[in-house]
């Protein structure tokens, strides 16, 4: 190194030294003397940025759109802009502040020294003031690392060197990345067309449904995915800016073409032949490059309208968002369950109600989550299946979601969806609960009582004309006892075991004012424990369980149960003797092995429900 050498770079530590002294001093004065560096800058009214990158010497210019605020670049090519990196610069001089060092012509302000002479960069800004704004980008501050010297206008400053690490990337960095620019959320209509079918979708609230050339709820999961995987697809290189000849490409009579609205802007991508490397050609409306994406991800949105309807009869359920199922059926009519999902218990409200038999019910709701059309078929003017409906009301939802339901044939079920002018195609052992009887989905359990509930059991008795009542209520030791009794009832209180848990050995579809039951030969009503001085009205608005036992014409016994305080409802249900003769055993000190004409008698009209025996 020369002497000459040595001394201009002696003269420039100096001055930067300077610099810093007037600058800088302590850290809390750099602070104190932090600026904006343009006042009154506001972001939303920049519009342009010129760019000049003097390393590189490249131009870019910017251009921000006033009515959606997305970038374009018009040099050194006119397409879209990458948004973050625009939008970064845009805001650079609104989000930082820069320690001011003095004007040109100020005796600490050396251009030279300071990088001013022969900026790295500069940065026209056109839209904040009435003439552009311009900034030169000088050398990195030595003694302070991230920050460098910035001349705006006719001020130098001590400012981050954030601004500069962006603009230093090549101009292709500023190309916008994306196939699409609309929002995927905002998306309210999709077009894909393929081979001359298109195929529309619209979306309302949250569901796409199929618009033309069928109507119908569209595949929620393929939608979905085109509305996010194409959406939000990536461009993998750009290919050509001036492409000429598009047949090379397979865009002069593109495979598939695809447009997204989103309100009132809509944007159109077509996309051609696949290369080697399963890269696909594509180019967007309004931009004359050509690009290469993954096919992977175009595949996505090859779908026809036949490929986008809605193979799932109800889409996504679980048996906890169930709140009633109703179904119609030439075998077992009209059938309405309904689930209560924090106790976990499925109970049939209509033809009457029973509680459900889980094992049924299990296989009832796994039925309705995998339900879903082996093949559909447009319905071409044909008169809708209308043997009977399938319909579900979620917990969460005031409109319950029904299909109309045909009869199955050759081992298919038709059904239609409100809306949709296509059937699907079911296979009828999916829907198997639809030509069961109400019997086989009712649970054995004749009642369902809390054993820690129940509190006092009253039965009347009625065998070969004898009657009588018996009434047991638990004492202050919770024991069993007969009124006026102190020690405790072990025959009752035995028996109470197996009342709390009986099951029957079959249920019948017979009605019960068509049976022995109507008027029951032994019928038990269960309270909880009631005090001494409760009014017979109170008393009632405390029942658990009514169960009914009879003999039928054969000699069976048979049964009925009734939870909570209602008088009717419940099936007939064929039992053991167990339980009546110890019943009979109790009042008579017989059994109930050999029931008499007594116990057997014709049902003379349905008992008086609102008689408490």
């Amino acid at each position: 190194m020369n002497k000459s050498t040595t001394i201009i770079l002696l003269i420039l530590l100096a001055a930067l030294a300077a610099i810093v002294y007037f600058t800088k001093g302590d850290a809390d004065k750099g602070r104190r003397d932090s600026e904006d560096m343009i006042p009154g800058y506001e972001v939303e009214k920049v519009k342009l940025l010129r760019i000049e990158n003097g390393e590189r010497n490249e131009k870019l210019v910017l251009s921000r759109s006033k009515t959606d605020g997305e970038w374009e670049m018009l040099e050194p090519i006119h397409t879209a802009a990458e948004k973050a990196q625009a939008d970064f610069l845009a805001r650079y001089f609104k989000d930082f502040k820069g320690a001011r060092i003095g004007k040109l012509g100020d005796a600490n302000v050396k251009p030279d020294a300071l990088g001013f002479d022969k900026p790295r960069a500069m940065l026209d800004i056109e839209g904040v003031s009435e003439k552009p704004v311009s900034v030169k980008i000088g050398a990195d501050n030595p003694l302070k690392k991230g920050d460098l010297f910035l001349l705006v206008g006719d001020v130098a400053y001590q400012a981050p060197r954030t601004i500069y690490n962006t603009i230093a990337k090549p101009a292709g960095k500023f190309r916008d990345d994306r196939v699409f620019t609309l929002p995927s959320l905002d998306l309210t209509q999709m077009e894909i067309s393929m081979k001359g079918a298109t195929a529309v979708l619209e979306r309302e609230a949250t569901t796409w449904k199929l618009a033309s050339p069928i109507k119908g709820r569209a595949d929620a999961a393929a939608a979905g995915k085109i509305a996010t995987s194409i959406a939000n697809m990536k461009i993998s290189s750009f290919e050509s800016d001036n492409p000429g000849d598009l047949s090379q490409y397979g865009l002069d009579n593109p495979g598939l073409v695809i447009t997204f609205k989103a309100k009132d802007k809509s944007q159109t991508v077509k996309f051609g032949r696949v290369d080697a490397d399963q890269r696909t050609f594509a180019m967007r409306d309004g931009i004359a490059s050509v690009w290469k994406v993954p096919e992977s991800d175009v595949a996505v949105g090859r779908k026809s309208a036949d490929d986008l309807r809605d193979a799932q009869v109800f889409g996504a359920i679980s048996r906890d968002s169930l709140k009633t199922i109703k179904w119609k059926s030439e075998i077992a009519g009209e059938i309405e369950i309904s689930y209560e999902a924090a106790s976990h218990k499925a109970k049939l409200t209509k033809p009457r109600e029973a509680e459900i038999d889980r094992v049924a019910f299990d296989e009832l709701v796994k039925s309705l989550e995998g339900m879903k059309a082996a093949s559909m078929a447009t319905l071409e003017g044909a008169a809708p299946p209308a043997a009977g409906y399938l319909e579900l009301l979620l917990k969460d939802a005031t409109v319950p979601l029904r299909v109309e339901t045909g009869a199955a044939s050759a081992g298919v079920m038709d059904m239609k969806r409100p809306g949709d002018d296509y059937l699907l195609k079911v296979p009828a052992e999916s829907a198997a609960f639809f030509s069961k009887k109400i019997s086989q989905i009712v649970s054995k359990d004749i009642v369902s009582i809390d054993s820690y509930i129940a509190g006092r059991v009253e039965i009347d008795i009625n065998k070969d004309g004898r009657k009588k009542s018996l009434v047991y209520a638990k004492n202050a030791g919770n024991l069993w006892t007969l009124p006026g009794a102190q020690e405790e009832s072990s025959e009752f209180a035995n028996l109470t075991d197996l009342l709390w848990h009986a099951k029957a050995q079959e249920v019948t579809d017979l009605e019960i004012k068509d049976s022995p039951l109507a008027q029951p030969a032994v019928e038990l009503r269960v309270f909880k424990k009631l005090a001494d001085d409760v009014k017979p009205e109170d008393k009632e608005k405390d029942r658990i369980a009514t169960i009914r036992y009879s003999a039928d014409a054969s000699g069976a016994w048979i049964a009925n149960g009734v939870n909570g305080a209602g008088a009717t409802g419940g099936f007939v249900m064929k039992v053991g003797l167990e339980i009546p003769e110890k019943i009979l055993k109790l009042a008579f000190g017989e059994t109930a092995s050999k029931p008499s004409a007594a116990e057997t008698r014709p049902a003379s009209g349905p008992a008086d429900p609102k008689k408490d025996k």
